[in-house]
């Protein structure tokens, strides 16, 4: 079933750049969006739709995080990373300068 291929790709890709240490590199930031947009363009917009959806629910959510201290830094290193992405995502062509603006 291609959307819980979908789910899977999302939650492993978010893991991995929302739940690490600190930053991600920016090669596999590059990777990670090359990724989705060449399944986008595959298997259909609607993998890259559910994807951007939630990048940007869990930007939105970090970046509304009100932390201190160590919280805080992590928190600033999720959001890093999450951004970083999604500026890929722009660079690849999968998402539209309005989207981003």
């Amino acid at each position: 079933d291609a959307s819980a291929v979908d789910e899977c790709l999302g939650n492993t890709i978010l893991l991995l750049a929302g739940e690490a240490s600190g930053k991600i590199i920016g090669q596999l930031a590059a990777l990670y969006a090359a990724l989705v947009t060449s399944l986008n363009a595959r298997v259909g917009p609607s993998t890259g739709a559910r994807f951007l959806q939630r990048l940007v629910t869990k930007l939105d959510a970090t970046l509304k995080t009100k932390a201190a201290g160590l919280a805080q830094a992590k928190a600033l290193a999720v959001g890093s990373n999450l951004a970083l992405i999604f500026a890929h995502l722009y660079v690849f062509k999968m998402i539209h300068c309005s989207v981003v603006y």
